[in-house]
């Protein structure tokens, strides 16, 4: 994460009674930020000050770790996050700026607590945090809690069990739900039918040429000169015939056995053909039965399917009239 939040050093030092030409032991503090949040440190032992020389480029260096934490399960928020830090040793300067590590969301249950991994946030209240009179943030330091000391020593983890502790149920792990991304609909006023269609596919139409009524291409495959895609036209059967001599009269070259399937509650045909590329046809007439239904996955290889063909059995599935 490229923001920081820089810390001036000395003043931190200054602020806890440590001259700054000293090395100080471990130092635990901790800032209340109201509703149930704190930050807290802890110094490394020892620190040696020499390596924050003002205009020489030390190296960066871990001088620490932090935590900002927070235990609201049994408040209004009834959340719970811990949030860990290296701090780190800035070149050129004195100053100290904190590295987000891993953090932590904790939320209640009727029998126990559910953790959740996020990325650890910038402590960014630190920058509307008001000032002592000193100038310093961290001018008040208080004796950080159970909770704020475990995640500090033992990292995360301990800071789970420290929080099971406390509240006296177990925490379990869950995954972040993978949104499930709607798909798109198309509705067609002129043939009174619709379906959905996955987001990763681009719908061009064209309404002059009832062979190439619509047309569905996956967005990866956008920049391909030839197939696959998946077309649905509506052709004109004034007179009633029947699927089959729909098809034949296209001029298919028909591969293996016609099935039989059924699409919005009306019987149809589904067979394969072949020629230039590789087709996989499903054929059924719309209610009165004054146009035929033709959708067609038109592929490059002859490898089967694949991704495509599932896509357009969905679009089979949820069709409507």
């Amino acid at each position: 994460m490229s923001r920081r939040i820089h810390i001036a050093c000395l003043m931190v030092l200054g602020s806890l009674g440590i001259a700054p030409e000293g090395a100080i032991a471990n130092t635990y503090s901790g800032q209340n930020l109201g509703g149930g949040a704190a930050l807290s440190w802890r110094f490394t032992n020892p620190i040696d000050l020499t390596g924050l020389k003002p205009g020489q480029n030390n190296p960066p260096q871990r001088l620490g770790y932090a935590c900002w934490t927070r235990d609201a399960l049994g408040g209004m928020a009834r959340t719970a996050f811990l949030y860990r830090y290296k701090i780190m040793g800035e070149p050129f300067t004195d100053n100290t700026y904190l590295v987000p590590l891993n953090g932590v969301t904790i939320r209640p249950g009727e029998k126990q607590l559910r953790s959740q991994v996020v990325e650890a946030e910038d402590p960014a209240v630190l920058k509307n945090l008001p000032k002592a009179l000193s100038g310093t943030w961290f001018a008040n330091n208080l004796a950080p809690e159970a909770l704020d000391k475990a995640c500090i020593d033992g990292g995360i983890t301990a800071g789970l069990r420290q929080l099971s502790k406390e509240h006296g149920k177990p925490i379990v792990a869950v995954k972040p739900a993978v949104p499930v991304p709607t798909p798109n609909t198309y509705a067609s006023g002129r043939f009174g039918f619709k379906f959905a269609y996955p987001q990763n596919y681009n719908l061009t139409t064209n309404e002059n040429n009832l062979n190439d009524y619509i047309y569905l291409r996956r967005v990866e495959d956008k920049n391909e000169p030839e197939p696959p895609y998946i077309s649905i036209s509506v052709y004109k059967n004034p007179k009633g015939r029947s699927l089959a001599k729909v098809r034949d009269g296209l001029g298919f070259d028909v591969e293996g056995k016609t099935k039989q399937t059924t699409v919005a509650g009306q019987k149809g045909i589904e067979f394969a053909a072949s020629g230039l590329y590789t087709m996989r046809n499903v054929m059924f007439p719309t209610p009165d039965g004054k146009h035929v239904v033709h959708l067609n996955v038109t592929l490059s290889t002859e490898k089967g399917d694949g991704p495509l063909g599932q896509d357009a059995k969905s679009i089979l599935s949820n069709f409507q009239f």
